[in-house]
């Protein structure tokens, strides 16, 4: 028997956390026993992700996005000529749950269905039909990335709880410290990475830190990340003439760097499955502020503080920022707490389910 071919399914590659999940799981596998290919549906940039991959040879399919009658089904055709000639043993999907799903079922190819949102975000009747349909020929592998995320799934689905499986989302601890070096003068810099998208709150967050700024002078606020508000709330921020101290940055392929001249991580999403920027800011040392959402509760413990409120998120603000000894306590806790997510040890359990798949389908 020869490689396992795995064909990795996402809808785009833009700079988020489904595609980071998708890149770091392909560049860690073993490539002496698994051959990868990655079919995105959409148009994409070249950006560090695209290029990491093309650096580990991945064999990169985009599929256009057609116009007009008929185009989904153009799509779907398309779709489907490229996995017959690709042969894949297994398809693995991130973020799409309608041309994957279908495209296994008509292809009788086991699937492994990696969820990267809270359940209730995906849930719709289409959907369930599609996931009974593939489950109903025993080729559906859905994986959750944490205990609160798969009680939801397995809720809203009605599938039975061993039906899943809980992987949870990785970070390359090599890209990031393993302690945090000692910072002169006495600044404050809170960082947030994500989309500037109405489900990520970017504007609560800005509206906490003016808050903060008229007791705190000492603090700083930078913002990583772009979408469709991005150009809104920089012109916010620049009515309220406070451009000197919030900084909005757009996408960075750096953020290793970025984050370790950082003292505290802040997110107030209204919906997260299991962030992995939260993970890049527990592998940098950061105290995290994060909303009490989705499967955070599984990530935050003695590293920082769940939030369900505006003003919980400004107290938590306030504490960091009046407290030394607190953030260096949920800093060295942030540390400690990672470990377990390491990307080698996840993807050894990605490896582990593709061999149960396959050798389930060759014995």
């Amino acid at each position: 028997m020869g490689k396992i071919r795995i064909l990795y399914f996402i809808t785009n590659m833009d700079i988020a956390g489904a595609q980071r999940f998708v890149t770091d799981i392909i560049t860690h596998l073993d490539t002496d026993k698994y051959e990868v290919a990655l079919m995105v549906i959409d148009e994409f940039d070249e950006n560090f992700l695209i290029k990491r991959l093309r650096k580990k040879c991945v064999n990169i399919i985009g599929i256009s996005k057609h116009s007009g009658s008929f185009r989904r089904i153009r799509v779907l055709n398309r779709i489907i000529k490229e996995i017959k000639m690709y042969k894949p043993d297994v398809i693995q999907s991130n973020l799409d749950y309608s041309y994957s799903w279908l495209s296994a079922f008509l292809l009788n190819i086991p699937i492994v269905v990696t969820i990267h949102s809270e359940p209730f975000r995906i849930i719709s009747t289409s959907k369930q039909l599609l996931y009974r349909c593939c489950k109903f020929k025993g080729l559906v592998y859905v994986i959750l990335p944490c205990k609160t995320c798969a009680e939801d799934f397995s809720r809203l689905f009605k599938a039975k709880r061993e039906e899943e499986q809980v992987i949870p989302n990785p970070v390359c601890l090599d890209e990031f410290g393993t302690c945090r070096e000692e910072k002169s003068g006495d600044a404050i810099h809170f960082v947030t990475v994500s989309r500037f998208h109405q489900v990520k709150n970017n504007h609560e967050i800005i509206k906490a830190f003016c808050e903060l700024r008229e007791e705190k002078s000492n603090v700083y606020l930078d913002m990583y990340g772009d979408g469709e508000l991005f150009e809104d709330e920089q012109k916010y921020v620049e009515s309220i003439n406070m451009g000197e101290f919030i900084k909005l940055h757009g996408s960075a392929d750096n953020i290793s760097e970025v984050l370790k001249d950082m003292d505290v991580f802040v997110q107030f999403s209204k919906s997260e499955c299991f962030p992995i920027s939260v993970l890049e800011a527990m592998a940098s040392g950061l105290p995290v502020i994060a909303s009490d959402v989705g499967g955070l509760n599984d990530m935050i413990f003695d590293n920082g503080f769940l939030v369900k409120s505006y003003s919980e998120l400004v107290d938590a603000m306030k504490k960091l920022t009046d407290d030394t000894d607190l953030r260096d306590r949920m800093s060295k806790k942030s540390f400690e707490l990672v470990r377990q997510y390491d990307v080698v040890v996840v993807t050894k359990e990605y490896e582990a389910l593709y061999d149960h798949i396959v050798g389930g389908l060759y014995h």
